[in-house]
């Protein structure tokens, strides 16, 4: 769950770097498209280099985005992905288990004392011990390249008119569903306790879908799961005006396919969310 200041251009004018704070979390947007945000309290670090280069940190993995196509994947339990922007790529874990696509067809499994060679003109050997064979297989299809970071948009002035709260849908529900899942539901909770504290007058709940299905069901699911929310934070206690509103997968905040057409299921979670818009009265 993340919370972030909405607001409307105050003023004209050269644009321009700046910090933005919201608990543990920081942002600083350099110019020029770069920038980067840290998270002390969850150890996330996650940097943008403005040309589609950056890399992503937190306790257990990092990934790195060259901004030509290429990047890398790496966890603390030792596993390990390369892709480069020739189409070619090695997977790894631990020292024993690697497979390695060369881009041209060719590459090759390891596992132990197992090795399948592909040689990318339809044979290859497989390998175990001392034992070997020859054998017909299919060429490798290329590497898919991973897709960049966008550019941050510099900084302009502007008058905040109200905070807006984010929950991934994940969090929240069933894939597919609308009802909330009761062990899910602590979130919003919290929500409810932190408005009624402030004593906000009035909120809205925007849901939001990626653009996997058609429009018309997204749309509806969308104002299903808003209204969901709606009720949780009125069950909860909180006794201002809640109004429950759908945007389908009109409103994306992240690309659902990567530059070259193929799914980019990263981009398609963050776009799969709950808002809950508290204005500023």
């Amino acid at each position: 769950m993340s919370s972030s200041t909405y607001g409307g251009q105050a003023g004209q004018g050269a644009a321009q770097a700046g910090t933005y704070q919201v608990g543990s979390a920081t942002v600083h947007n350099n110019g020029g498209g770069s920038g980067s945000y840290t998270d002390d309290a969850h150890g996330i670090s996650i940097q943008v280099h403005g040309d589609g280069s950056g890399s992503y940190t937190d306790a257990t993995s990092q990934i790195n985005l060259y901004g030509d196509g290429g990047g890398s994947y790496h966890t603390a339990g030792g596993e390990s992905i390369v892709i480069s922007a020739v189409h070619d790529g090695t997977y790894a874990r631990g020292e024993s288990y690697q497979i390695r696509n060369n881009g041209d067809g060719s590459g090759m499994f390891i596992d132990g004392d197992l090795t399948i060679s592909n040689y990318g003109d339809g044979t290859g050997l497989v390998s175990k011990g001392r034992q070997n064979y020859d054998v017909q297989v299919e060429p490798l299809a290329p590497v898919a390249l991973v897709g960049t970071f966008p550019s941050l948009g510099a900084l302009t002035p502007t008058n905040v008119c109200g905070v807006l709260v984010t929950v991934e849908t994940e969090v929240l529900f069933d894939f597919g569903s609308a009802a909330v899942r009761p062990e899910s539901a602590a979130p919003l909770a919290d929500v409810a306790t932190a408005l009624t504290r402030i004593e906000a007058p009035a909120v809205e709940a925007i849901g939001h879908t990626d653009s996997v299905g058609d429009e018309a069901s997204n749309q509806s699911l969308s104002e299903q799961r808003a209204q969901a929310v709606r009720e949780v934070l009125v069950g909860q206690g909180y006794t201002g005006h809640v109004t429950a509103s759908g945007r389908g997968e009109s409103q994306p905040i992240a690309p659902n396919e990567n530059p070259d057409g193929s799914d980019n299921a990263a981009g398609r979670q963050l776009n799969r969310r709950v808002e809950v818009f508290v204005p500023v009265f």
